[in-house]
């Protein structure tokens, strides 16, 4: 086993010789003569080398986690493989993508912690703009999906850090959840889109979010509502008779 003493997680040094060497036995070990063969023709030294440059912004945490992947995987893996296998990129299906967007627009707005998977997540939602906190989906996926493209140019721009939230009241005679408990429940249902797949679900889809909304709407708010609604009727799962009306229009929604 790599002792995390010998992981060193700095991303300006390169991982120490003796650890990719390490690395290397337990790689080996795993595929025996595919490792071998696969780098046989490389130069060891400069190998080595390459990989210490590669994973040093890696943490010991994600460097087992690609090895542990590795055992489910049935060739050795080039060293990209390797690095996202250490370091899985977010979903990439616009939808998914919309709905933890969503969420973190909230939270930035209300001035609670943002845990963005990727800068193209928020430079897509900061095209759409403000919409993304009111507006659903269904109303949103045309939108989105040219902002979800053409924030691919913008996976390595910096996400820059969030105003201070403006105070406000609400709207008199109106009875309204305050911004902290939106960003709550939705960081929820952020939580369930990037938990395990669920087998009960498409393939590659992740409706998990979904479930305590569809039994209990009232403790939501309007948005997630709709949100849940709508992706539970596209993946045709069932929907609570109370869940239901949210698939009306804003309109119907509101009356």
């Amino acid at each position: 086993m790599l002792a995390p003493s010998m992981l060193n997680t700095s991303a300006s040094e390169p991982l120490s010789t003796a650890w990719v060497e390490r690395l290397f036995k337990r790689l080996s070990a795993m595929y025996g003569n595919r490792f071998a063969d696969m780098w046989g023709s490389v130069d060891a030294g400069e190998m080595k080398s390459t990989w210490a440059d590669a994973l040093a912004g890696l943490t010991g945490v994600e460097i087992r986690a690609g090895l542990d992947a590795c055992k489910t995987q049935k060739w050795p893996p080039t060293l990209p493989e390797f690095l996202l296998l250490c370091r899985p990129q977010p979903s990439a299906d616009p939808e998914t993508a919309f709905y933890i967007a969503a969420d973190q627009m909230v939270r930035r707005h209300a001035g609670q912690p943002e845990q963005w998977p990727s800068p193209r997540h928020f430079w897509a939602a900061q095209r759409v703009g403000g919409d993304m906190q009111h507006l659903s989906w269904r109303d949103l996926a045309g939108r989105w999906r040219a902002a979800w493209e053409q924030a691919a140019a913008d996976v390595s721009r910096p996400i820059p850090a969030a105003a201070p939230p403006e105070q406000s009241l609400p709207a008199p005679g109106r009875t309204t959840r305050n911004e902290a408990d939106v960003s709550r429940m939705l960081s929820e249902a952020r939580d369930q889109v990037l938990a395990p797949r669920a087998s009960k679900y498409p393939a590659g889809v992740d409706l998990s979010w979904t479930e305590k909304i569809n039994d209990a709407p009232r403790d939501w708010p309007t948005i997630s509502c709709r949100y849940a609604a709508e992706a539970r009727a596209k993946f045709n799962l069932p929907i609570s008779d109370t869940l239901r009306k949210f698939l009306g229009t804003p309109q119907e929604v509101a009356a």
